[in-house]
Parts: C-alpha cells; structure tokens; sequence
C-alpha cells in the first residue's frame, strides 16, 4: 500500500521481497539440478534473469518517467 501510495520505500521492506522470494529460487535451482543441469549453468541462468529485470526495470523507468500520474476514469 504504501508504494501505491507513493510513499518511501525502506531497506526493510525491500530486504523482505527479496528473502520471500528466495525459498522459490532454490526450488527451481533444485529442480534444474535434479534434471541434470551444471551448478555453473544454473548460476548463469539466475544472474541473467537478474540482469534482465534490472535493464527492464531501468528501461521502463526511462520510458515512464515523463508519464502522468493521472488515472483515468471510465
């Protein structure tokens, strides 16, 4: 709510997005090496998909920074 709000965003609060989703990362991990994957490959895999949300998440902010703030009504 209260970055909906726009309100400040805490340490705290980010710390606690990345720790929930960490038990789902390890699932999939574990996943990729029960069906045969490399350590090395796994780690590469994540570290891209962390790379490519945080290129996302700059580009879009890029893109948007301009955009209203406005909703539109129906």
């Amino acid at each position: 709510m209260t970055i909906l709000q726009g309100g400040p965003r805490s340490l705290a609060f980010i710390a606690a997005v990345a720790l929930s989703n960490l038990p789902e990362g390890l699932s999939s991990a574990t996943g990729m090496k029960a069906a045969g994957r490399s350590t090395r490959y796994i780690v590469w895999l994540w570290v891209g998909i962390a790379v490519v949300s945080a290129a996302s998440a700059g580009l879009g902010h890029l893109a948007l920074d301009g955009a209203s703030e406005g909703r539109s009504r129906s």
